[in-house]
């Protein structure tokens, strides 16, 4: 019975063994999630010692080998990108077709069978008639062009970078537009000449116009609705509670200039703060050259605490802004905001 188990013991030992040296490296070392993952595939540890079979061929015939090592040192920054199978595969037989092409390339080509091509007879030599051409005048002699002299081609011609500055140079004098316009939309409102929000009521229904327009679109999308439909009934609900805002600044506004100032400062506030959101939770960090897995995913860890504590205080700071516009510091039914009753003239 010892011998019995012993024997198995042994057989999976040397199973174990064979397992590790599979690639063309010492398994038993890896110390990346690359090399990892190599060894435990058998068909990745099969590309990897082709791949290995094929760098050793293209550095014997290379005229320049440092070169061809710092190409495959730039290649193994490359693999160590991925973080699947199916990366870690593609990215070994392109680089094993790469050395191998590279490796083909230097083998002289045979010699090509040169057959002597067969020889017509030769024609009889016929004499043609010589004929002789006359050049016709042209009607029409084009001026020369001396040089320097201007046609007005050149002068219609925009100046070199015009294109270019116009629309930077138009969305900057939009963005000091919309800046002065809030800023003076906040000083009317302190000074009662002018109403942003009238209560709670309204800071909040103008604050969720798209979010719930997108929680409507993926409730729909959830529910299998087909997605045209989905997405008309998520523009369709901005859309009406974007008229009650209209017509609650309105009413609270009375038709005036400072009607469009107060509407063109929700607007601007609210697009802002979502901005904001969406740039913050886009902001994945992508993992650099060199880094290994670990300092990676410590790095992203820490990124996404810093994203989430910006985004909570961007949230407060956009909340408290919000309240602190309000003229009445209450929240009101919901039913007289959108009837219009809780609105007043200014």
């Amino acid at each position: 019975m010892s011998r019995f188990c012993y024997s198995i013991a042994l057989a999976g030992l040397v199973a174990l063994c064979g397992h590790l040296q599979a690639a063309s490296f010492d398994c038993s070392k890896a110390s990346t999630f690359q090399e990892d993952t190599i060894c435990q595939i058998e068909t990745l540890s099969r590309l990897d010692e082709q791949l290995s079979a094929a760098f050793k061929n293209a550095l014997a015939v290379s005229d320049d080998p440092e070169a061809l090592k710092s190409s495959q040192r730039g290649w193994l920054l490359e693999r160590d990108q991925c973080f699947n199978e199916i990366c870690l595969r593609q990215v070994m037989e392109s680089r094993i077709g790469t050395l191998e092409r590279q490796v083909a390339m230097k083998q002289p080509a045979p010699e090509p069978v040169v057959t002597e091509p067969e020889i017509a007879p030769p024609m009889p030599e016929q004499e043609q008639p010589v004929e002789t051409h006359q050049p016709t005048p042209s009607p029409y002699q084009a001026p020369a062009i001396s040089e320097g002299q201007d046609y007005g081609y050149s002068s219609n011609l925009p100046p070199e970078g015009h294109q270019s500055e116009k629309m930077p140079l138009a969305l900057k004098i939009f963005l000091v537009f919309i800046a002065v316009v809030s800023i003076a939309s906040i000083i009317l409102h302190h000074q009662g000449r002018l109403t942003i929000y009238q209560d709670y009521t309204d800071a909040t229904f103008t604050s969720l116009i798209p979010l719930l327009s997108v929680a409507l679109m993926w409730l729909l999308g959830w529910l299998e609705v087909p997605s045209p439909y989905g997405t008309y009934a998520g523009y369709g609900l901005g859309i009406i509670m974007a008229i009650v805002v209209i017509r609650a600044t309105y009413l609270a506004n009375g038709p005036s200039l400072w009607f469009v100032m107060a509407l063109i400062t929700k607007t601007t506030m609210i697009s802002l703060f979502y901005l904001l959101m969406i740039a913050l939770m886009a902001g994945n960090s992508a993992r650099k050259p060199g880094e290994s897995r670990r300092a990676f995913e410590s790095r992203s860890r820490r990124e996404s605490r810093e994203r989430t504590a910006a985004m909570i205080a961007i949230t407060a700071l956009f909340t408290w802004l919000s309240a602190w516009l309000c003229r009445d510091r209450y929240f009101s039914p919901l039913g007289d905001y959108l009837a219009g009753r809780n609105q007043q003239q200014g």
